[in-house]
């Protein structure tokens, strides 16, 4: 179960973030202070729950739920604050549950008990990586087809780093050789983190603020097998690593020399 909280206090996020990961343990759990940042997150990660404080600065906790419902129209929202006036308008919103503080593992199991929209569980495909000729990402036996065809090439330079944290600009560096693409390369990145989420396989992507990683539990890759010995990465080399990209010709001719 894919879960979100906000609160604009750090000292009560971290109290909502203890009982909900009590409540539910198995859930992947993403907290943030700002209304803002949640709304990018929902943008591109497909969210089960949002238990959202009301009373925040700027942006309050039932416009927040608004702006959510229109990205993501059968996300569930609880709310969360110490006051009950705030009920009626959750209420109107079609809000999943109303918690008032302070929150206990025993409200929050409650709420997740009832969802107004039921968690939808069912066994994703892999994705899998081919390193070997030109690069390609699968979902099964079908290709994932990107906007871009950089895009894609992100995807490959994050597969040759082997989990590595990337900066923004390292990419940027890799792909064009500089770093003054920085808006379309934005672009670019929104654009990869989406079609995965699309896919199923959002969380194949670590991100931080100019930060991206590959998350190598959650692939498959020809590339890693022969590293590893594995007799099918082995046998599925014959001469050419992402032959397309011109900066992995180096690591072409470093495979041919462990051979």
């Amino acid at each position: 179960m894919e879960i979100v909280a906000v609160d604009d206090e750090v000292l009560m996020l971290e109290k909502m973030k203890r009982v909900i990961e009590e409540a539910e343990p198995e859930s992947k759990l993403h907290v943030f202070e700002r209304s803002k940042e949640v709304l990018e997150f929902a943008k591109t990660h497909k969210v089960d729950v949002f238990f959202l404080d009301v009373s925040m600065p700027g942006m309050d906790g039932v416009t927040l739920a608004k702006k959510i419902k229109l990205i993501q129209p059968r996300a569930n929202i609880i709310f969360s604050t110490g006051y009950s006036e705030y009920m009626p308008d959750a209420f109107l919103l079609n809000a999943s549950g109303y918690l008032l503080k302070p929150i206990t593992v025993k409200q929050v199991r409650e709420q997740l008990d009832i969802l107004r929209f039921p968690v939808e569980t069912h066994v994703t495909e892999s994705l899998r990586l081919q390193c070997f000729g030109n690069f390609e990402a699968f979902l099964g036996e079908h290709p994932i087809h990107f906007r871009h065809s950089k895009t894609k090439e992100i995807l490959a330079y994050l597969t040759f780093r082997r989990g590595a944290m990337c900066t923004n600009n390292e990419i940027m560096a890799a792909i064009w050789e500089d770093e003054s693409h920085e808006s379309y390369f934005r672009d670019l990145r929104k654009d990869l983190l989406s079609t995965l989420e699309k896919h199923g396989c959002g969380d194949t992507i670590e991100t931080s603020w100019g930060k991206m990683a590959l998350n190598l539990n959650k692939v498959e890759c020809d590339y890693y097998q022969w590293l590893s010995g594995v007799a099918s990465g082995i046998n599925a080399y014959h001469g050419e690593f992402m032959g397309q990209y011109s900066w992995a010709e180096f690591v072409n001719a470093s495979l041919q020399e462990r051979i």
